[in-house]
């Protein structure tokens, strides 16, 4: 019985040295995940952050495509309407000549008449 009580200190001093060493495992064991939680935070940040930019490029090229889009067929339409205006203004100078041209052949056969009746005149009193 002596020796088991002798020996009480000396286990008491080992289970206590055992308990300070589970609680010093137990630290470094919680210090290491909140650093691997603070490490895949951070990635995870990253990756955000790299998604983000992705997105914003992508976002500005699409933008980019479109207007690039809506310009060509602004192009084209505005070709389009040009192309219009100058031929219905072919047409409308054709139709303006051709008026002019009859206008003339007109007041030239009613000179003529007129001429003509003149001289019909003029010989009937002669």
């Amino acid at each position: 019985e002596m020796t088991v009580k002798g020996l009480e200190p000396e286990l008491r001093a080992m289970i206590e040295k055992h308990q300070e060493e589970i609680q010093q495992i137990k630290s470094t064991h919680i210090k290491e995940l909140q650093e691997v939680e603070l490490r895949a935070i951070r990635r995870c940040n990253q990756q955000l952050e790299e998604l983000r930019l992705e997105l914003t490029q992508t976002h500005e090229k699409l933008l980019s495509n479109e207007r690039e889009a809506l310009t060509l067929r602004y192009q084209e339409k505005f070709k389009e309407q040009e192309a219009l205006m100058q031929m219905q203004q072919r047409n409308f100078f054709q139709d303006l000549q051709n008026e002019k041209e009859r206008f003339s052949t007109e007041l030239l056969k009613k000179q003529l008449e007129n001429d003509a009746a003149v001289q019909r005149i003029s010989t009937e009193y002669q």
